[in-house]
Parts: structure tokens; C-alpha cells; sequence
């Protein structure tokens, strides 16, 4: 049971990293739609809007590490902002769902700042 729970949320969620790859906002009733359900039964998985954004993001921020790891051989705070550096040309639409307010983006360059004794 928890398992199908499982299975169901990573792909509500890989539904909406789909759509902000499409350029499209993954909103609840727009993932509803594309995994043929509803709104109110998305919300079994996923409570609000606001959660759904940021698993989203946090799914997106996942991609970022393995492309880190691709580019550059290991996955740090560092890493990470040379990638989203890159992101910002190369993949418009996942960078603005981290960097929106709100989003991991801020925390991450903070870290990586910090860890390289630079400025906030």
C-alpha cells in the first residue's frame, strides 16, 4: 500500500517537472489533468499548492546534483551554483522554479558562499 502511495507521488511529481521543462507551471489542476484525476484527488498525495512547488523544486534541485556531478565530478554547494549558473541559459524553466521567492535557490548560493569564504 505504501509502496503504490510511493510510486503515485514520484510520479505526480515527475509529472510537474515535466511540465516546468515544457515551460509550463505544474500547478494541481494541471498535473491532475495530464495523470487523468483530479484536483481534490492529487491532494491524497500532495496538500496544497505550495508543497507541490516545492517537491517539484526539490525534484528539480535533485536533477541539478547529477548534472554537477556530470559536468564537474562531485556534487557541492559550489558545484551545484556553477551548474545553475549554466541552467540559467541552457534550461530557463528549471532555473526560475528554483530561484523564484520562496524557492532553494537563495539557501544554495548562501551555502556556497559560505563554504568558499565569500559575500552574501
Amino acid at each position: 500500500m505504501q509502496r503504490d502511495r510511493d510510486r503515485r507521488t514520484a510520479e505526480i511529481l515527475e509529472t510537474g517537472v515535466d511540465m516546468v521543462r515544457g515551460g509550463e507551471q505544474p500547478t494541481m489542476r494541471g498535473i491532475a489533468a495530464r495523470m487523468g484525476m483530479t484536483a481534490p484527488a492529487l491532494m491524497r498525495y500532495v496538500p496544497d499548492a505550495a508543497e507541490l512547488r516545492r517537491r517539484v523544486a526539490a525534484t528539480v534541485m535533485d536533477d541539478l546534483g547529477v548534472y554537477a556531478v556530470e559536468q564537474f565530478g562531485q556534487d557541492t554547494d559550489a558545484t551545484r551554483t556553477v551548474a545553475l549558473g549554466e541552467w540559467y541559459l541552457a534550461r530557463p524553466a528549471e532555473w526560475l522554479i528554483l530561484c523564484e521567492p520562496g524557492g532553494p535557490c537563495a539557501d544554495l548560493v548562501a551555502a556556497a558562499l559560505a563554504a568558499t569564504g565569500g559575500e552574501q
